[in-house]
């Protein structure tokens, strides 16, 4: 048993060395690690959203003509640019830089986003307060959270969605980054003209988790082989398995523990659930390769991080568990062809 496996299993009362490989073990606690530490939580916490200035902004009711008019500015901007790009692309596209993205919508009545079990609406032409996380994995590892004001359009046969962010945070890998340098705030005016916002953060909602950073400590530092994330043998008929019935995980208690702790209620989940939890999301990163891979030019030099387990997290969080592997699990997300984007880049269509 390794140094790390012996402090894991100290610590965590669980046999780190039954695991078939380095990889394995390192992928399990790097999950759990992103769940006990929740950098996307403590992110948000930092920088005191929901921010109210925004809010009020994106409720007043007001038309947001100033916000279309920018929109105007950059759509044609970004079809300059990809026909610029026609002739040099190749095809299918292998993007320098992927990333994993969620975006939320926040409404305060039910005319602006309506929903039920078989479908949601929302209003064009209205402004929505909105939020929006992103995670990269390569060339460098950041986790970044914005808040702004969205409004949705129709145009011919397409639906264009055009994001004013006024508050964007940034954090780097700390083992990337140094201490001196722990992320970066870029802020401004709700409607880009008038006076910026003001951030508030809310420390006391930021909490240190020890078990969280001795887990990344020990088991997420430079390994000497980076391509479990391309590996597919590693996804074993046994894994498989166990993420197409993940009653198995027992997550829907640690589901539920977790989100009750965000809203509030609660103290979140166990040390039993968070290991579960973690086991879940390692099986995710084995198995849903394409969902957070890096860009294909970084194949065999990027690694499972804190971030990435950041938002496979999200993803457990936020979709039907029962749903999941058919849904997330089954599609090659980094799949997208000429065609594709230079169609999606022409207003016209």
């Amino acid at each position: 048993m390794s140094k790390s496996d012996a402090e894991l299993t100290k610590v965590f009362k669980f046999d780190a060395a039954k695991f078939d490989t380095a990889e394995t073990t390192r992928t399990i606690f790097t999950s759990a690690a992103g769940g006990l530490i929740a950098p996307g939580v403590q992110a948000i916490h930092a920088l005191g959203f929901p921010n109210k200035e925004i809010q009020d902004f994106a409720t007043d009711g007001a038309a947001p003509t100033e916000l279309l008019k920018r929109a105007d500015i950059v759509r044609k901007q970004m079809q300059a640019k990809l026909a610029g790009l026609s002739e040099s692309l190749r095809d299918p596209i292998e993007p320098k830089l992927q990333t994993t993205n969620c975006f939320h919508w926040d409404a305060t009545d039910t005319d602006t986003i309506s929903f039920d079990d078989a479908e949601i609406s929302f209003a064009l032409n209205t402004k929505m307060n909105s939020f929006r996380g992103e995670t990269v994995s390569a060339p460098w590892s950041e986790f970044a959270a914005t808040q702004g004001t969205a409004v949705w359009t129709r145009r011919g046969n397409k639906i264009e969605i055009y994001y004013a962010v006024a508050i964007r945070g940034a954090l780097g890998d700390p083992w990337d980054h140094t201490e001196a340098e722990p992320g970066l705030v870029m802020y401004s005016a709700p409607d880009g003209i008038g006076a910026h916002v003001t951030i508030k953060p809310n420390m006391a909602a930021i909490k240190k988790n020890w078990k969280g950073y001795l887990l990344y400590q020990l088991d997420s530092q430079k390994i000497a082989d980076y391509g479990g994330l391309w590996d597919k043998t590693r996804c074993t008929a046994e894994w498989k398995s166990s993420l197409k019935h993940p009653k198995s995980f027992d997550l829907v208690s640690s589901v539920r523990a977790t989100m009750m702790e965000f809203y509030g209620h609660g103290t979140g989940r166990s040390v039993k659930e968070s290991l579960a939890f973690g086991w879940y999301l390692s099986g995710i990163a084995t198995c849903w390769l394409e969902f957070i891979q890096p860009a294909p030019a970084y194949k065999g030099k990027a690694q499972y991080g804190l971030f990435m387990a950041n938002a496979l997290g999200h993803v457990v969080l936020e979709y039907p568990i029962k749903d999941q592997w058919d849904d997330l699990g089954s599609d090659d997300w980094s799949v997208c062809n000429k065609n594709d984007l230079m169609v999606n880049g022409n207003s016209q269509v």
